[in-house]
């Protein structure tokens, strides 16, 4: 024997009334299945897929296409470094590149008779290492 509910899933089956249908929606789609909806383009307002990462007509990018996963959209991650570890890795390449031209200014020096300094080499050393260090804080704190 058929129940009243089975009899109204047939009927609705049956006439394509996708709304009486259970675990669908009034489009019709079933419950957590993809929707896709047609928009209009921003700048052209061409008929265009939600999914869609850029328009078809005029190439504007979708402003609902940021969120979703459209085939062939790129992936983008972002880096938050704070602005003292920025400043870190400046200070520190600053620090190196001083070295560098104070230790070969120092060679040429040597060459004519003058002393070299261990200044520069210390500075290489010292630019070198809190590089280093703070690439290696950059990467330890990165979310």
């Amino acid at each position: 024997m058929i129940s009243r509910k089975m009899c109204l899933i047939l009927r609705a089956i049956l006439l394509n009334d996708r709304a009486n249908v259970p675990n669908t929606n009034k489009l019709g789609y079933k419950k957590g299945e993809n929707k896709m909806a047609l928009i209009s383009c921003p700048e052209c307002n061409n008929q265009v897929s939600s999914t869609a990462a850029t328009c078809p007509q005029c190439g504007a990018p979708i402003a609902e296409a940021a969120g979703s996963k459209a085939a062939g959209a790129p992936l983008t991650t972002v880096q938050e470094t704070s602005k003292r570890l920025k400043a870190h890795i400046i200070f520190s390449s600053i620090i190196f590149w001083i070295g560098v031209v104070w230790l070969f200014v120092g060679i040429n020096a040597e060459k004519q008779g003058g002393e070299q300094s261990e200044i520069p080499g210390l500075m290489l050393f010292v630019g070198i290492v809190w590089y280093i260090a703070t690439k290696f804080r950059i990467w330890w704190h990165h979310k």
